[in-house]
Formats: C-alpha cells, structure tokens, sequence
C-alpha cells in the first residue's frame, strides 16, 4: 500500500527543492565567473595593461587588455544621506532641526565605480535605480565620472534605495531602504558582458 506524504512533508521537501536549485545555480555562476577572471589574469600578465598615460585616461578598445571595459562592476547602488551632529533622536512627537543634510552616492559597487572612472579608466556598472529623481541622480553622477551606465536598470517597481546615516563625533546609525538593492544577486551578473571587460568586481 502507497502512502502519501503529509501536506506540511511535501510542502518542505518542495522549499529544499527550491533552495537547492537556487544556490546550486549561484555555485555554476561563480564558477564562470571564476574561469572568466582568471582567463583575464593570465592574459593580461603576458600583455599587461596599459593607459594613456598623457591624458591619464584608458581609450575604449585600448589598454587594459584592449577590452570593451577597463572594469566590469556589479552590485549594490543607493543614495547616502548624510545627517551630521546628531547627538540624540527627537522624542516622539517632537521636532529637531540640524544645520546640514548631505546627499551622496553610495553603495560600496557604486562608490568603487566612481572612483576608477575617476582614475581614467573606462568602467561599467550593472545594477538597478529607481525611475526617480535618485535614480536620475546617480545616472547623471556615473557619466560626470566616464560611467558607463548602459548596464544600469530602471525600475518601474521599487523605488531607488536610501540609507540615512547620523552621525556625531563618537559613531554613526544609519536607516536603510534597500529599494531596487533588494534584487541583488550574483545569478544576475551578466557573464556576456563580463566577457567584454579586463577586470570584474562584485560587491553588495
């Protein structure tokens, strides 16, 4: 006689199910992504990589392996807002005022790419904003930086992530909406276009 399982069995056997396939598909991405960085390492020790070292800027389809991309970068974006001062949270129904509110980008994928297109290198950024005014922000902030952002998705769901931060002379608290970060995930990096760049970064 065929005994059926109990509702709440299937039910948990069919989540490790789900698990499984998920994580078993982050582990086949890391490893094409592991194979792909170290196709890239071997070949740029025997061309190494070089700049224009007049202007101090990499030229697309020079340099750096004669790639696309100077550096592929996946991960996280938001924006920071910065509260300063903030020695105590007003009691509740009260109000406080602070001398300055400060408005970055932030994320530490975000941060990174800004700062190698600020080195003179030719940087992409694959990841997700908001169809906002943050999410415009960060777009006009990565070209003022020689971001290419053609890899940057707008979404018409979830709304740009903010984290605000207070700080004081001692230590800081912050208060994250994760927004459009929620969707993070290294099955999303895109292995085509990782192909196309000399170096790959993930964070977030």
């Amino acid at each position: 006689q065929t005994c059926a399982l109990p509702i709440w069995l299937k039910i948990t056997v069919s989540e490790k199910s789900q698990k499984s396939r998920f994580y078993r598909e982050k582990r086949e991405k890391y490893k094409k992504i592991h194979h792909m960085v170290l196709q890239n390492y071997d070949t740029m020790n025997k061309t190494g990589c070089g700049s224009d070292r007049k202007s101090g800027h990499t030229k697309e389809g020079e340099g750096m392996n004669a790639k696309k991309w100077d550096v592929y970068v996946y991960g996280d974006v938001n924006i920071d807002i910065v509260i300063p001062g903030v020695e105590k949270f007003p009691e509740p129904g009260q109000e406080d005022e602070v001398s300055v509110m400060e408005t970055f980008v932030g994320g530490g994928a975000a941060l990174f790419t800004l700062g190698v297109g600020k080195l003179g290198l030719h940087p992409v950024f694959q990841g997700e904003v908001g169809d906002d005014c943050y999410g415009e922000l960060i777009r006009n902030k990565f070209r003022e930086s020689h971001v290419d952002d053609s890899l940057l998705v707008i979404s018409k769901e979830l709304k740009t992530g903010i984290s605000l931060s207070f700080t004081n002379e001692k230590d800081r608290s912050f208060l994250t909406y994760r927004g459009t970060n929620e969707k993070s995930s290294i099955v999303n990096v895109d292995v085509e276009k990782v192909k196309e760049a000399a170096h790959i970064h993930v964070t977030g």
